[in-house]
């Protein structure tokens, strides 16, 4: 049995805008990955070189308000593991309600801190998995993350 999906009109909306924001800015191309990728996008380059995947996370909160952002630790491992394979990049872009920010996860030389979380609130089971706590001073301006 499959999951269900509770992606929105409105998060595809979303990760539209960000597609877009990442074209105008600074060329890169971004194609929507087949669920069984687990990761939103891969990313292209100018000239249709490879640049690597990338994950849409977006939050009903300012930036600040929690000291990391939770990834599924089986989102993280696949797009550590295609980044790694491929010879490119894997990373977390964020959407909250006051900024947008970007953080190169394939290659943090810092302690991640492994737990348990996700939602509660819909009342699936595997809403609740192993997580990765991404520190929010790890996300940086687009400038400086690509």
């Amino acid at each position: 049995m499959t999951r269900p999906r509770y992606e929105t009109d409105k998060d595809l909306q979303g990760e539209k805008e960000v597609a877009d924001y990442l074209k105008e800015a600074h060329q890169l191309r971004c194609y929507k990955m087949p669920t069984s990728y687990r990761l939103d996008w891969i990313v292209f380059a100018p000239g249709a070189k490879l640049h690597g995947f990338m994950e849409l996370k977006t939050r009903k909160v300012k930036m600040n308000k929690y000291p990391s952002l939770l990834l599924s630790l089986g989102k993280y491992a696949a797009g550590c593991n295609l980044a790694r394979m491929t010879g490119s990049g894997f990373w977390v872009a964020a959407r909250w309600t006051d900024t947008l920010g970007f953080c190169r996860v394939d290659d943090i030389i810092i302690d991640i801190d492994i737990g348990m979380g996700g939602r509660t609130d819909r009342g699936d089971k595997d809403d609740f998995e192993p997580v990765v706590h991404l520190p929010i001073s790890e996300f940086k301006n687009f400038k400086d993350t690509l």
